[in-house]
């Protein structure tokens, strides 16, 4: 009896030692990344496993969800072949007539591709994956080596998840936005060239379409967002969807909000502008402002 009572005061001494740990790394500084060198040390200091050091970190990332009509708050870490570590968490949008779901893996996702990611590796998430979720990171990259897992499962890839019956012929991977890896959105301090960037690389195999936007926030920080449109939901994701994830897991404020610049197609549909605008007005008086590409 109390050599258990002893091992379970080991257990929480060391649990309290871990989070005066993470809170001396992250407290003041997570903005939903943490570059190979910052994962390694941390991971040297923690005396854990890259992937459980990841573990550790996702309750902070869960604290982050926006989700006022499921409540279902959830975190996930994209870690890419660089080394590299990009948090996502749950959003739920609400407009004035429908309510926009974008999961923490599309967070995580779009969290990479900001900072010039090509080469997706693994996700790690706080809660069993959605089929739906799946489908988008399938989309991402061709599934040969990307895999999934969350506290208590082992890594399992992609396609062992998929149901036997989903067509993996139709997938058309988004190597698109692994064009211009060396610039990402953050070292543009011009908010049209950051929507540019972002249009640039937007998948839409299915319809054609391409739109990116970038919102400007305190200190002329960009969070960038690109369509992304998969064989899960045709209709694709709003990029300000995926714009305003960017900013939350960065420990950024709706309210900060400067200014934010849409760049689109001019075969773009009315309905799309219509959506785009209903979204930014759910949590910001800022105006949209709209410039065509080709």
């Amino acid at each position: 009896m109390r050599n258990n009572l002893k091992r379970k005061i080991r257990v929480r001494d060391r649990n309290r030692s871990e989070d005066k740990i993470l809170d001396g790394y992250l407290t003041d500084s997570f903005i939903g990344v943490l570059i190979a060198e910052e994962i390694k040390a941390l991971s040297g200091v923690l005396r854990l496993t890259v992937e459980d050091t990841i573990i550790q970190i996702l309750p902070r990332a869960v604290a982050r969800s926006i989700t006022s009509v499921k409540g279902k708050q959830a975190a996930s870490a994209c870690r890419c072949s660089s080394g590299s570590i990009y948090f996502g968490c749950e959003m739920e949008l609400l407009t004035e007539t429908e309510t926009f779901l974008v999961s923490a893996e599309q967070t995580a996702l779009s969290n990479a591709l900001s900072n010039g990611e090509t080469d997706i590796r693994a996700f790690i998430s706080s809660h069993p994956v959605s089929i739906q979720s799946l489908r988008t990171m399938n989309e991402w990259h061709l599934t040969d080596h990307v895999s999934v897992s969350y506290p208590g499962i082992q890594p399992q890839l992609i396609q062992q998840l998929l149901p036997a019956d989903y067509e993996l012929s139709f997938q058309k991977p988004i190597k698109s936005l692994g064009l211009m890896p060396e610039e990402t959105f953050n070292d543009l301090g011009d908010i049209k060239a950051a929507a540019s960037l972002a249009f640039f690389r937007s998948h839409g195999p299915y319809s054609g379409t391409m739109a990116g936007i970038a919102i400007e926030g305190p200190y002329r920080k960009m969070s960038c967002g690109s369509y992304i449109e998969t064989t899960a939901d045709h209709s694709g994701l709003n990029p300000l969807s995926l714009a305003l994830g960017n900013m939350i897991i960065a420990d950024q404020c709706f309210k900060d909000i400067k200014q934010v610049q849409l760049m689109v197609q001019k075969s773009i549909t009315e309905a799309f502008i219509q959506q785009t605008e209903a979204i930014l007005k759910s949590v910001s008086n800022a105006v949209l402002n709209i410039d065509y590409l080709e």
